[in-house]
């Protein structure tokens, strides 16, 4: 379940990360 929770949690953050360098860009 742990690892579930982190793969979980890295999907999250990658997308975060990615709405962020699209706003910064703008």
């Amino acid at each position: 379940i742990a690892g579930a929770t982190l793969f979980l949690m890295q999907r999250i953050i990658d997308a975060a990360k990615r709405i962020f360098v699209d706003a910064i860009d703008e």
